[in-house]
């Protein structure tokens, strides 16, 4: 009898502790990610395509990138970065071709200058009081 009980109060925590790490644990492994969005214009017109990518400023920070598509960008959180002080750096492309080949696509030219991207001085700091939404307007 006292090894029954033994085995169902066993049972019992291994299923308490197996309830309690699948409630509220994040789909996710590690720290608490943070969705993140927002509009990118140049001279206050929406960039068309492009990317934009919040680089964190630690060394082992995690870094987070997003498609740009009509001016607005999306990253869900189990794709986004967690909490700390990142660079943003921002890419955007126009068309300067005909589509000639399915596979390549038109040809496209960098519309955004370096220093929005590879010299990027734009920061972005998460958690955000303002809702992790965060705007660029680029002046060249």
């Amino acid at each position: 009898m006292n090894r029954f009980v033994n085995l169902s109060v066993l049972s019992l925590f291994c299923c308490a502790a197996v309830t309690l790490v699948g409630c509220g644990s994040a789909e996710y492994p590690g720290p608490q990610r943070y969705p993140v969005s927002g509009t990118v214009t140049i001279n206050g017109k929406p960039i068309e395509e492009g990317n934009i990518t919040f680089r964190s400023s630690e060394e082992k920070g995690r870094s987070s990138s997003g498609a740009i598509e009509n001016g607005k960008y999306s990253i869900e959180e189990k794709q986004g970065p967690i909490a700390g002080q990142y660079k943003v750096e921002i890419l955007g492309y126009e068309e300067i071709g005909e589509v000639k080949d399915e596979d390549m696509g038109a040809a496209t030219r960098q519309i955004v200058p370096v220093q929005f991207n590879e010299s990027s001085s734009l920061t972005a700091t998460l958690p955000s009081d303002s809702g992790n939404e965060f705007d660029f307007d680029l002046k060249p």
